[in-house]
């Protein structure tokens, strides 16, 4: 059996006479331990568009049809009948994914269920599977989520998928349906993404993000943006004097849909306390300011064509034009001298936060400046 898929094409699977001469062979008379070598071949390159397979896959009923008249039926053949339907069904990836849906229990445990393990698992088989749940995913979404990511990791490893081009797939499938979703789908397909397709952000990472869609990859950038905002604020509120960072949280939270780049700093005062904490994984995405204060902490936003550096202390809000920013944002090191900036469009003085002061003058500014607008009960605290 291994000799119909071996080679470049045209193989013996694509040339019908030779096909059916091996199965032929096969059958003259079949031996059991052939007849299973025959099936872990058939999942193993499984291709319902190759008219070869479709021959192996009606070979393999009908013999399954056979063994199932001997009175000494063995437990590989009883299993391989239990599993017949669905697996070896016309285009039986279909109904298989739709089982696997519905049916209760992990992912792993039903593909051993149905015996697509032990090297199975990886198979064209289960890519098709793979392939037909996410469609069926996304009709239905977020139901039955965490089968059809789990679907394409391995156990207990997660350094790399099982097929690569599906999790691109799920990126531009998922990540639209998903944009309006409650926070636990958006934190749960973030880490998923982050793990296999890193931050799209990040100079070098682009290539991983090939063939998804520009709308999805917007959409996860402005996750990653919220994460990002989320985590400095984290941060900041254990490491610095400064008491009145909800305000300062609050009027970033209402930019947020305008935010097109976000990057996190982190002094070294705030890096040890982040690796020290459950915040700790999240270090590796971020800077390292490597001069300067300790307890100092910077957050780099970027809209409407200007970058404002926002510190972690009481000190005022720089603005640049983008095009002039005299740094890149994705770096890894940074110094303080680097990011205060001498030269800028605007400065507001983060006093009188409780009055809504310095706010008010920002909101007014990016207005104007920006063309960015947003209601000023949008920057309130309730």
């Amino acid at each position: 059996p291994w000799t119909l898929f071996h080679g470049e094409s045209p193989r013996l699977i694509e040339i019908p006479v030779k096909y059916n001469f091996v199965l032929q062979i096969i059958n003259n008379p079949i031996k059991f331990r052939c007849f299973k070598h025959l099936v872990y071949v058939y999942l193993s390159n499984y291709d319902p568009s190759i008219k070869g397979c479709e021959v192996i896959r009606r070979f393999i009923w009908d013999k399954l049809d056979d063994y199932s008249k001997d009175e000494k039926i063995t437990k590989r053949v009883s299993f391989l009948l239990k599993n017949r339907n669905p697996i070896f069904l016309p285009n039986g990836h279909n109904q298989t994914a739709s089982i696997f849906l519905k049916k209760e229990g992990d992912v792993d445990s039903l593909l051993a269920e149905h015996g697509l393990d032990n090297g199975l698992d990886s198979s064209k088989y289960v890519n098709f599977v793979s392939h037909s749940m996410i469609e069926l995913t996304k009709k239905n979404f977020p139901n039955n989520l965490n089968k059809c990511l789990s679907i394409n990791e391995f156990p207990g490893d997660q350094s790399k998928p099982k097929f690569k081009e599906l999790i691109n797939k799920m990126a531009s499938e998922f990540l639209e349906v998903a944009e309006n979703s409650e926070q636990e789908i958006k934190e749960k397909l973030s880490n998923y993404f982050l793990r296999y397709l890193k931050d799209p952000r990040i100079p070098g990472n682009s290539i991983h993000w090939q063939g998804v869609s520009d709308n999805a990859k917007n959409i996860f950038c402005q996750w990653l943006s919220s994460k990002d905002l989320e985590f400095f604020f984290n941060i900041v509120d254990e490491t610095s004097s400064d008491t009145k960072w909800e305000y300062r949280r609050k009027f970033w939270e209402a930019y947020l849909p305008k935010i097109t780049n976000t990057w996190v700093i982190l002094g070294r005062e705030a890096k040890r306390y982040a690796v020290s904490s459950k915040l700790g994984s999240e270090t590796n995405r971020y800077g390292d300011l490597v001069s300067g204060s300790s307890i100092h902490s910077v957050f780099l936003i970027e809209m409407g064509g200007y970058v404002f550096i926002e510190w972690n202390d009481s000190g005022a809000c720089r603005i640049v034009k983008a095009e002039e920013c005299p740094f890149k944002f994705y770096k890894k090191r940074y110094t303080s001298d680097e990011l205060k900036v001498r030269q800028y469009e605007h400065k507001v003085r983060h006093i009188f936060a409780e009055r809504y002061s310095w706010q008010e003058k920002l909101r007014r500014w990016i207005r104007e400046e920006a063309n960015i607008y947003i209601d000023e009960q949008d920057y309130k605290l309730n």
